[in-house]
């Protein structure tokens, strides 16, 4: 059964595959800080992942953060690193709906 959910810092080794599948030169280091940023995280999560069983087979990372803008604080949420294996693309919408619960948050695919 494939089924989505939020993913952390916990979760890198278990999703790693598939970042370094998706671009294997980047190296273990670099693809930690996507989900392990150096500031502090306003969510509970660093993006989705799917799982067949307890195997990833597709993952979408989101890069939060906060910024304080004439004194108000905002929360940023910036798509990255959204891969599936070929043969789940059909599930690859539910890497996206999570997105449409959050709230006062913008968005950002840069």
């Amino acid at each position: 059964m494939v089924d989505g959910r939020p993913i952390t810092v916990a979760d890198f080794d278990t999703v790693f595959p598939l970042l370094d599948e998706l671009d294997e030169e980047q190296g273990k280091a670099i693809w930690r800080t996507v989900i392990d940023y150096p500031w502090t995280n306003p969510q509970s999560h660093s993006g989705y992942a799917l799982f067949d069983g307890e195997k990833p087979v597709g993952i979408h990372a989101f890069i939060f953060s906060e910024r304080t803008i004439d004194g108000e604080t905002y929360q940023f949420c910036n798509l990255t690193s959204w891969f599936l294996k070929e043969e789940y693309r059909g599930y690859g919408l539910s890497l996206i709906l999570p997105l449409r619960k959050m709230k006062n948050i913008t968005i950002t695919d840069l």
